[in-house]
């Protein structure tokens, strides 16, 4: 558990730069990007799981396809990477999640999501 809380402390330090896109009108995306060295496939027959999220002042919405099980859902507040949320939620391919997030003040947040086959997805995203 240690090791993952540095692990996580680490990936907000070194992450600067705010990414989301526009979906056609609708929420504003989350681009997620895999932590190097959190996976790797000596075969390369392995389909990676893909994740996104999507959110307005209200909800967070994660999917993800490729993937069934438990994942720990981390929301940091930055700077200063106050814990705003932590849970682990079952994901899968058939079923969206949607987390509250209507209590959050305007600020710049980092979503971590960590899946238990062991891939670590991070994103930062803007409140105002």
């Amino acid at each position: 558990m240690k090791k993952l809380f540095v692990l996580i402390l680490l990936l907000i330090s070194s992450s600067s730069e705010i990414v989301f896109a526009q979906n056609g009108g609708g929420k504003p995306k989350i681009i997620l990007t895999p932590f190097p060295g959190t996976s790797s496939d000596p075969t390369g027959q392995y389909e990676w799981p893909t994740v996104s999220a999507e959110y307005d002042n209200e909800e967070l919405t994660i999917s993800i396809s490729n993937f069934s099980g438990d994942a720990s859902i981390s929301i940091y507040r930055t700077p200063g990477h106050t814990f705003v949320y932590n849970d682990t939620i079952y994901l899968s391919d058939i079923n969206p999640v949607d987390i509250d997030i209507s209590s959050l003040t305007s600020g710049t947040y980092t979503l971590v999501i960590m899946l238990d086959s062991g891939e670590l997805f991070s994103g930062n995203f803007e409140l105002e």
